[in-house]
């Protein structure tokens, strides 16, 4: 806005993409709606994949693994210097990311490098869940330079940046669903433990936060694994006990009790495990400190493909920048009246928060802080409702389950080709009967005809 007259609130926007993709040019993300809300608006880009997150510790260049998170670092000590020049007060300055950049606010929660940069953070189906162990991105780095043709650090500085990443999509071939090969990572320095334990100890004690995510996050991958569309009963059942042990049978228990079919309780599943439950563990540390926090879910589904992605993951931070318009958007969002009702819904809640540290606004029933007994929960919808603990027997299944990157480590977390294995086995199996089915049924008809 115009940055004349007293100094307005600073919201910075960290992008998502799993680390690997991104840009704060994204232009479903182009701010000018929330600056038009009287916010100074500041997007930021960082390092991503191999460039960004490539442990090179063990050859003579520590602090490597977190260069993507140190950026946004350095983005919010270059707001606080200089964001005065633009009409922003820099002691008014809140964070907010979307999936992989809330989960690099959490680790800005976290890293004592950023401390007294921002007064609030956003993270949208976040939580620091996802950072690796200081062994497993040396691990990430071994097996790394063999596929970029490289033994040393001068190796990967001769190599054209095309090889680089031929070599980082070549690693991330068969470990997808979320699998971090490249991610912050607990290093001893820039993180000096795992960012969870550090919230829970009171390292952001000084920050209000929001948090939250959509009610369908994981549905959004039927858009990019067709398989995944109609999921038998029992696909999780490899790699559930992995996780959660023996308590495996309890945990689906719980999500057939809601009366999901096998297809939506995989989706409620992965959902529940890569966003929903990392994100509540955020809260829950800071509502231990911050009795201000405040919990949201996006309920708001796109009417897109018959309505069948629900409200999935991305949907919310598409509707929040609302440009719909933009090249895919339309694709995702649809073209409906609620669009518009949803954007100003989600601008005006993020703004009054981004102001003040509380979300409530004249659009909104009274929104109570988030606590344990009750669990209040915003549910963002056209008619915006407080729910206590939704999906909460689903959410108790995972009692117990720190989600904090230590426990359960990113090796555990659901291969592709573990599912796959396991639908193309049936699949198998059922073109054996159908086969044979057809054989017999010849052989009926060329017997009685014969």
């Amino acid at each position: 806005p115009d940055p004349h007259g007293p100094p307005k609130p600073v919201l910075v926007w960290v992008h998502g993409g799993a680390f690997l993709i991104g840009s704060g040019r994204w232009p479903y993300a182009e701010p000018s709606a929330l600056a038009a809300r009287g916010l100074v608006v500041v997007t930021v880009s960082y390092r991503l994949g191999a460039f960004g997150f490539l442990d090179l510790s063990e050859h003579g260049l520590p602090g490597t693994a977190n260069l993507g998170l140190l950026d946004a670092i350095r983005a919010l000590e270059w707001v606080k210097e200089h964001i005065t020049h633009f009409g922003g007060d820099p002691g008014s300055v809140t964070v907010a990311g979307q999936s992989a950049g809330a989960i690099l606010i959490g680790c800005l929660l976290a890293a004592p490098k950023a401390a007294g940069l921002f007064r609030r953070a956003i993270l949208m189906s976040g939580g620091p869940n996802l950072v690796r162990s200081a062994a497993f991105a040396r691990d990430v780095t071994r097996r790394f330079l063999p596929l970029a043709g490289a033994t040393t650090v001068a190796d990967l500085r001769a190599k054209p940046t095309a090889d680089l990443l031929a070599a980082q999509k070549a690693l991330m071939q068969a470990t997808d669903f979320g699998d971090p090969q490249f991610a912050p990572t607990v290093d001893g320095d820039v993180l000096p433990d795992w960012p969870l334990t550090r919230i829970r100890n009171g390292s952001a004690a000084g920050v209000a936060v929001l948090a939250g995510s959509t009610r369908d996050e994981f549905r959004l991958w039927r858009l990019y694994v067709p398989p995944l569309r109609k999921v038998p009963a029992g696909a999780l059942r490899a790699w559930l006990p992995r996780v959660v042990g023996a308590r495996a049978d309890a945990l689906l228990a719980a999500y057939r009790a809601a009366g999901l079919s096998p297809t939506e309780q995989t989706f409620a599943v992965f959902g529940d495990f890569m966003f929903r439950l990392p994100t509540l563990r955020v809260a829950e540390a800071q509502a231990a400190h911050r009795p201000d926090t405040r919990v949201y879910r996006f309920d708001w589904p796109t009417p897109v493909d018959g309505g069948v992605l629900g409200a999935p993951h991305s949907l919310d931070a598409v509707t929040l920048f609302g440009h719909f318009d933009q090249p895919g958007v339309t694709a995702f969002a649809g073209t409906g009246v609620d669009r518009g009702v949803m954007h100003a819904l989600m601008a005006d809640t993020w703004t009054a928060f981004v102001r003040t540290g509380d979300p409530s606004h004249p659009g909104l029933p009274l929104w109570p802080a988030y606590e344990l007994e009750n669990r209040p929960t915003m549910v963002l919808d056209v008619a915006p409702r407080v729910v206590a603990d939704p999906a909460g027997g689903e959410r108790a299944a995972w009692d117990g389950v720190p989600f904090d990157g230590a426990h359960p480590a990113v090796d555990n977390l659901p291969r592709r080709v573990e599912l796959l294995r396991f639908l193309l086995g049936r699949l198998a199996v059922r073109v054996v009967i159908v086969l044979a089915v057809a054989g017999a049924v010849a052989a009926a008809v060329w017997w009685a005809t014969r």
